[in-house]
C-alpha cells in the first residue's frame, strides 16, 4: 500500500493527509501554548494538543479549538482526559499540500449530534454538527441521526449463573476484565516528532 504526500514527511504535529481519510479518537493528554515560527520568520504563540495514545501532537487552530470548547467547556483543564474524534476533511482554504484539513468530528461521550456556529473574524459564521462517534452507535452522515448499534458479546466473554457471581468482584467487572483488547486499529500512526515545526508544516492549520 503505497503513502500519502504527507506521511512522506512526517513531522511534530498530526496531519490530515495521513489518515487515511479516517477518523481517529484519540484521549487528550495536555493542552498548552507553544511558541512556533510563521511564515514571516516570527514567533507566535500557538495551541498544541497532545494525546495518550501517540507521541505526535495536534496544532490547534480556532475553528478546533470552538469546537472543543462546545464538546468540553472553556477550562482547558477539563479536557485533559476526554476523547475526541478527528476526521480528514477537504480544505477550501488552498492553503495545505495535501487538499485536507484536520478537523472534529465530534466525540464518543455525545448522545446526539450537537449543532454549534464557528465565527471567525472577517469570515461569515458557519454550522458544524459534531457527533456521536462511540462504538455503540451509528451515525447517518445525510440525516445526522443518532442509531443504537446491536450489541454483540464478545466469544469469550463468560454468561453469568443466576444467582452467582466471581468470587472478589462483582460481574460487570468480571465481564470487562475478559473483554478483548483493542487493537488500536483507531489509533494514528506512531511516528517520532522530527524536531521543531517549520512554518511550511503549519500551513495546513492556519
Amino acid at each position: 500500500m503505497g503513502l500519502t504526500y504527507d506521511a512522506l514527511f512526517p513531522g511534530r504535529f498530526i496531519k490530515a493527509g495521513e489518515m487515511d481519510g479516517k477518523p481517529a479518537t484519540l484521549t487528550i493528554k495536555d493542552v498548552f501554548l507553544d511558541h512556533i515560527e510563521g511564515e514571516d520568520g516570527r514567533e507566535k504563540p500557538q495551541a498544541v494538543v497532545s494525546f495518550r495514545e501517540t507521541d505526535r501532537e495536534w496544532a490547534l487552530n480556532r475553528t478546533n479549538g470552538i469546537c472543543l470548547r462546545a464538546l468540553f467547556g472553556d477550562q482547558t483543564d477539563d479536557w485533559v482526559g476526554k476523547k475526541v474524534t478527528l476526521y480528514p476533511e477537504r480544505d477550501s482554504s488552498g492553503l495545505s499540500d495535501s487538499g485536507v484539513c484536520l478537523r472534529v468530528l465530534g466525540a464518543p461521550h455525545l448522545t446526539a449530534p450537537v449543532t454549534i456556529e464557528i465565527k471567525l473574524p472577517r469570515r461569515k459564521p458557519l454550522k458544524r454538527t459534531l457527533k456521536p462517534t462511540g462504538k455503540k452507535q451509528h451515525v447517518d452522515e445525510q440525516s445526522g441521526e443518532v442509531f443504537n448499534a446491536p450489541q454483540e458479546p464478545a466469544d469469550d466473554a463468560p454468561t453469568p449463573d443466576e444467582g452467582t457471581e466471581p468470587p472478589g468482584m462483582d460481574f460487570d467487572d468480571y465481564v470487562a476484565s475478559h473483554a478483548p483488547e483493542d487493537d488500536g486499529s483507531n489509533v494514528l500512526p506512531l511516528h517520532d516528532a522530527a524536531g521543531p515545526a517549520t512554518a511550511a508544516q503549519l500551513a495546513e492549520v492556519k
